[in-house]
């Protein structure tokens, strides 16, 4: 290794940190949908106020999760510009605007997670408390699905980037745009109504699953390219 690339090295950004903030992205959120809500019947208002009830604590779990899942893309969006400034500042730049942009919609949609608390727990005499319970819960979920075209298209330009940088192996990036694009059809479906052949709608939230944990496991491991990031670094 060259002394220039040394020197590279040890200017890396820390995306190890990044790599374990981005796993806990996925830990906080698998956790948050699937281990406290996958179980709601947002179907039934009375059924949906029932399990609430039975399960506030759980639930309020969930939500403290979600808030975790927001501060570990915090640091993921920050170290991430910083990874892929030298490749290009204004993509990412964008990259990180439209990921900020979706952890807004994600915080502002929590208000939405503790609503319902709030009204079936109301002594103030609310009418249809179970109705309204439902409702925000549903709200929530179109947050969510808003919120993904954001990522998506975070995930579309740090696929490119990583792809033309190469300073992950090109393959991942090529899986990370393609877990960009999934996200992205998956809101277009939800918002459009726009039914899927097959049942293919049930797995388009995977290969984001794959995507982000693949660079999140590569970072971990190997870190960033340091010829690349040489490379990228003593260009004018």
């Amino acid at each position: 290794m060259t002394i220039d690339t040394t020197t590279a090295v040890l200017k890396q950004p820390p995306v190890r940190i990044a790599a374990l903030a981005y796993l806990g992205t996925i830990v906080f959120g698998l956790f948050a949908e699937v281990g406290t809500r996958s179980g709601l019947d947002r179907t039934d208002p009375q059924a949906l106020a029932a399990s609430l009830k039975a399960g506030e604590a759980m639930f309020r779990l969930g939500v403290v999760s979600d808030l975790a899942m927001l501060v570990c893309y915090l640091i993921v969006t920050a170290i991430f510009y910083a990874a892929f400034r030298p490749y290009s500042r204004t993509l990412s730049l964008t990259a990180a605007a439209f990921s900020l942009t979706g952890i807004t919609v994600l915080a502002m949609g929590l208000v939405n997670l503790i609503a319902p608390l709030m009204v079936l727990n109301s002594a103030t005499g609310l009418t249809d408390q179970a109705d309204l319970a439902a409702l925000f819960l549903m709200l929530h979920g179109r947050g969510y699905t808003i919120s993904l075209v954001f990522f998506g298209v975070y995930c579309l330009i740090i696929g490119w980037m990583v792809v033309r940088s190469r300073l992950v192996p090109a393959a991942i990036g090529l899986v990370m745009a393609f877990a960009g694009a999934c996200y992205l059809l998956n809101s277009l479906r939800v918002l459009l109504d726009l039914p899927l052949p097959g049942g293919l709608a049930d797995y388009l939230l995977l290969p984001g699953l794959i995507g982000e944990g693949a660079i999140s496991l590569w970072l971990l491991a190997r870190g960033l390219n340091a010829s690349a990031w040489a490379r990228l670094n003593a260009r004018p």
